[in-house]
């Protein structure tokens, strides 16, 4: 009898490729690795975590991974991708309505793959504080304010 073969999620192992790739994952195992054979620690967890916060190397690697998730479109180029998702979505529209598009904008993931999900939270944690109706301004400014921010 041969073992029944497992559905694999595609689209998940490519996004977790990419991720490891842009955030140096091989490199910070390599460094994690050389470090605990090289001293061989009585309490492996407690040392691979202290050599992950404190080792340059990772340290430098953690801040290229930073700046690759950096947006670095001009502000006037983000504005004018921002202004097209918010047409797209049908301009301004009820706080409930709105919230609704852009979770499912595919403008919002495809201009700002790393940063979607982000703004989407913001909306949603910002939405007690926003009129009843959500204008361009309003969309703007909570985008623009994710958009100064490492993505995921």
């Amino acid at each position: 009898m041969t073992p029944k073969a497992l559905p694999r999620n595609e689209a998940l192992l490519e996004e977790m490729t990419t991720y490891s790739l842009a955030n140096y994952v091989k490199d910070m195992m390599a460094v994690m690795m050389e470090r605990i054979i090289v001293e061989q620690p009585n309490d492996p967890l407690s040392f691979l975590i202290d050599v992950v916060q404190n080792d340059p190397r990772i340290l430098a690697m953690d801040e290229a991974a930073r700046f690759g998730r950096m947006d670095l479109r001009c502000v006037a180029t983000k504005k004018r991708l921002l202004r097209t998702i918010f047409v797209d979505m049908g301009g301004d529209a009820p706080k409930a309505a709105f919230r609704g598009q852009l979770l499912a904008s595919a403008g919002l993931r495809s201009h700002f793959p790393r940063h979607a999900n982000d703004i989407a939270n913001a909306f949603v944690q910002r939405e007690p504080e926003l009129p009843p109706r959500i204008a361009f301004a309003d969309f703007a400014a909570i985008a623009m304010a994710v958009l100064s921010r490492p993505g995921n």
